[in-house]
């Protein structure tokens, strides 16, 4: 079962258990905001791609309980608060049961390639 509404091949099996690559990246819900954007623009920078957030690098979906709801919002904002130059990108929130078995959310940023110029940190 497809769990995002812009890539259907994105599903629990594919978060948890597809190897990282230029394409897609874990990220978990302690990342830095600054880290978080980062890695934003390298994939804007480059060939686009999924960051999902709130996976550890082991496919563990820990979701956002432990790090808080401002923690969620503020990664919401990432992109707009420490990027210049918007890359263009669709975020999802996604509700999704944590290894605790509690609901909980994760993010995935679904990064377009930009071709006409270059993302950059808040600090460049």
């Amino acid at each position: 079962m497809s769990l995002s509404k812009i890539n259907p091949r994105i599903n629990l099996d594919y978060l948890k258990n597809e190897k990282e690559n230029l394409y897609f990246d874990r990220k978990k819900a302690k990342i830095s905001l600054q880290d978080l954007a980062n890695e934003i623009a390298s994939f804007a920078n480059s060939n686009g791609g999924l960051i999902a957030v709130g996976v550890t690098n082991d496919g563990k979906i820990e979701g956002f309980n432990e790090v808080g709801n401002d923690k969620l919002n503020e990664c919401q904002k990432v992109v707009t608060n420490y990027l210049k130059n918007t890359p263009k990108y669709k975020i999802e929130l996604i509700d999704i049961q944590n290894e605790k078995g509690e609901k909980d959310n994760i993010l995935l940023f679904h990064i377009e390639p930009e071709l006409n110029y270059i993302i950059r940190n808040n600090k460049d």
